[in-house]
């Protein structure tokens, strides 16, 4: 969904990545931003991401602090998940649910190893296309914002859950109940 968020016209032609660089780095031209184009569904793609996990922190040859994904769909998750167990990093996740007017965020400190899926996952048909409105993924994304910031600046409670209905305007720090752990 980041075409609705991130991409300008004079964008056109790029990768989600490279716009996604472009927009970041005129917001903050301090941050720096790595972008990689890849499917981490590839067979080479967990072992250069977790490599870059590890050594691509702000210090040369150190970890990062925390990944941050929002993969649109259950392999890609079960990728980044067991990337981040063997990291042993801090994962947020955000996802949008299939109504295309609900989804959630979730915060997987560095000691856990469970993150959840979501019975409206596994309902995705492989290859199609999930709808969601740009005002959904944006208020998903304030909250992952808000919440890693939180993380960052040791302010708050960061919470481990938070899912937005916006079909009627509610939001809870309960998961759905079909909810289980991913495998």
């Amino acid at each position: 969904h980041l075409n609705r968020m991130l991409f300008r016209p004079e964008h056109a032609g790029l990768s989600k990545t490279q716009a996604a660089k472009a927009t970041l780095a005129a917001l903050n031209p301090v941050v720096a931003v790595e972008t990689f184009n890849i499917d981490v569904l590839s067979d080479d793609a967990s072992s250069m991401i977790l490599e870059r996990l590890m050594l691509g922190g702000v210090e040369a040859d150190e970890p990062v602090d925390v990944i941050v994904s929002c993969v649109d769909n259950r392999d890609a998750r079960l990728v980044v998940s067991e990337i981040r167990k063997t990291a042993g990093l801090p994962w947020f996740d955000a996802s949008t649910f299939t109504d295309g007017l609900s989804g959630c965020v979730q915060y997987m400190p560095e000691n856990t190893t469970n993150v959840l899926e979501f019975a409206s996952d596994l309902a995705v048909v492989q290859g199609s296309l999930m709808g969601s409105l740009s005002g959904t993924t944006s208020i998903l994304a304030g909250i992952l914002v808000q919440n890693i910031l939180k993380l960052h600046l040791e302010v708050g409670v960061v919470a481990r859950y938070t899912g937005v209905n916006t079909m009627d305007n509610t939001m809870g720090t309960q998961p759905p109940f079909d909810a289980t752990d991913l495998l």
